[in-house]
């Protein structure tokens, strides 16, 4: 596979250097762009120790070479605050493209499918080829770095890990077929010395996928992606017989089944119509327990969900609708003590009757139910279960905005609130434990075209009762941006304050104040400074007050 990788790799660019050749007088041989930023930042606090770094400076930037039209980007950064950094740059990474072909080398994340390759970082090369409707990917790389033991500083110790993926396809967004391969492997002699106190174990991982997409005459598409993964949780294990396992037995050799193998699937399909103004979508997805690709960091395995969402536009396209609505259980294999299930429901309505008015609305419910097995007695009474868990999460949210004034002076009226209501229950007829949250802004908002001037009031309130605790965070704010020079230089002075009360008694007073100011030199020059104060006075619980001040400077060049 190594040897098919390199040589794909080596004829791409000599295929590449080959077009390239045709454009030598007929277009500019090199073009470079990018950017540049520093970023300087200063604290200080007064009546408190400091809770950061007197000074910390950032430098980044990024550097795309065009030549002949293949594009090498280039990216860098670099702080202070990273004490072990050692040279220009920590992790190098290019991607030059050429019309339909594209080439990856050093550090980069890709996703091939959501059960197979999922956006793991890898160290090492790949290559995109997307001729008209084929499609070829292919990557290999080293996955995980080898990390020794350390006892002292109690890190983990990892092996390496390298790992490779093919991905090929035909067609288009509406009708289409890609298979994918993936393989990644530990090595055991990664490490100089086995782990001791870690239970750490090298594994190796072979998933087959694929994914089909059908446009089934006028109205309605269906897509379906299904994987097996064969996981060896130890592969120190001997081997065993693979003419067992029929989705792994045609693999040429890439795996090498053993006692520690476990095998299982994920899948997922959904089913849409679209008809004028109306759709509806139906969508259904499982993924076995102990389901597992090394081409992703984290999966939710033990799974299965079935959801329904539909939508529909009237009045003339003013008045939007949409609903979801859908299940979810796990403990698929009845393996588990504890069995879980879930319900989902969501409505969203978006009303615009004019240009000056919008209202948005949405509800949503989210029921859990989980039952727990007794250990000692597996001939229970469900009825008598004292171990049956109730947990009902509700959230609704609206919006109204009103817009008003001339070309010249522009003004509006705008709110947004949100409720939030979370029981749980013990067993149906146990008492609940409740919590509630509000949480509104009302803010007015005026702009004078003719002066760059916009003035914003506004007042923040938010509640949350829980139990017998209650909470209340309320404050104004005040915002002020202006503009100069023909909109080159842009200044914003912010001013907010908070009160903070629990059960009726003053827990925080705190007020911030910002003023930020940047300015554009022929669109290549910004220049910024950012200066924050934040103070919190004393109050009846807490008799201490202090003050924190923080000024940012940034200069940006692009090229």
């Amino acid at each position: 596979m190594r040897i098919f990788l390199a040589t794909t790799m080596i004829f791409f660019s000599l295929h590449a250097f080959a077009q390239n050749l045709e454009l030598i007088g007929k277009a500019e041989a090199i073009k470079v762009s990018g950017s540049l930023n520093a970023t300087a930042i200063g604290y200080t606090a007064i009546g408190i120790n400091a809770r950061r770094d007197p000074f910390n400076y950032f430098l980044s930037g990024t550097v795309t070479t065009d030549i002949y039209g293949v594009s090498v980007p280039l990216s860098f950064s670099y702080s202070n605050q990273q004490v072990s950094f050692r040279q220009p740059f920590n992790q190098f990474s290019i991607a030059p493209s050429y019309k339909w072909a594209k080439v990856y080398a050093g550090y980069h994340n890709l996703t091939y499918s959501s059960y197979s390759l999922v956006g793991h970082i890898f160290s090492g090369a790949a290559i995109e080829l997307t001729p008209s409707k084929f499609r070829f990917h292919a990557m290999y790389g080293t996955l995980n770095q080898a990390v020794e033991e350390d006892t002292i500083r109690q890190s983990q110790p990892t092996y390496k890990r390298v790992g490779f993926a093919v991905k090929t396809g035909y067609g288009d967004n509406q009708n289409s077929i890609d298979l994918i391969l993936f393989k990644a492997e530990d090595e055991i002699n990664s490490l100089l010395q086995q782990p001791v106190k870690s239970q750490i174990a090298p594994m190796e991982n072979l998933v087959l996928s694929a994914i089909i997409k059908k446009k089934l005459g006028d109205h309605f598409t269906w897509t379906g992606e299904i994987a097996s993964s064969a996981l060896t949780r130890d592969t120190r294990v001997s081997p065993t017989d693979l003419e067992k396992v029929n989705a792994f037995s045609h693999v040429g050799g890439l795996f090498t089944p053993r006692a520690s193998t476990e095998y299982h699937h994920a899948m997922k399909t959904s089913v849409g119509y679209t008809g004028g103004v109306f759709h509806l979508q139906l969508n259904y997805e499982r993924v076995d327990p102990g389901y597992q690709s090394l081409g992703a960091y984290f999966f939710n395995n033990d799974m299965e969900n079935i959801t329904v969402s539909t939508s529909v536009r009237l009045l003339q396209n003013k008045l939007d609708l949409s609903a979801n609505v859908g299940t979810q259980r796990n403990n698929l294999n009845d393996a588990k003590l504890n069995a879980t299930s879930r319900t989902v429901g969501n409505f969203t309505v978006n009303f615009n009757p004019s240009q000056s008015w919008n209202v948005t609305g949405s509800y949503s419910n989210f029921t859990t139910f989980t039952r727990v097995r007794p250990r000692f007695d597996p001939f229970f009474n469900n009825a008598l279960d004292s171990l049956n868990f109730y947990q009902i999460n509700q959230n609704m949210t609206g919006s109204v905005s009103y817009s008003f004034g001339s070309k010249e002076v522009k003004q509006g009226i705008f709110f947004n609130g949100t409720f939030q209501m979370a029981d749980e229950t013990p067993q149906e007829n146990a008492p609940s434990n409740d919590s509630r949250v509000y949480t509104g802004n009302l803010a007015y908002r005026y702009s004078k075209t003719a002066s760059n001037l916009t003035l914003t009031a506004a007042v923040n309130y938010n509640r949350g009762d829980i139990g017998t605790t209650n909470t209340l965070s309320v404050g104004p704010n005040l915002s002020v941006t202006k503009s100069f020079l023909e909109k080159k230089l842009r200044c914003t002075f912010t001013a907010t304050y908070n009160q903070q009360f629990q059960n009726q008694i003053l827990q925080s007073n705190v007020m911030n104040l910002r003023a930020n100011g940047s300015y554009n030199v022929k669109k290549k020059h910004t220049f910024s400074i950012n200066l924050v104060s934040l103070t919190k006075f004393a109050a009846e619980t807490d008799k201490i007050g202090f003050s924190e001040y923080t000024a940012t400077f940034n200069y940006g060049y692009s090229f």
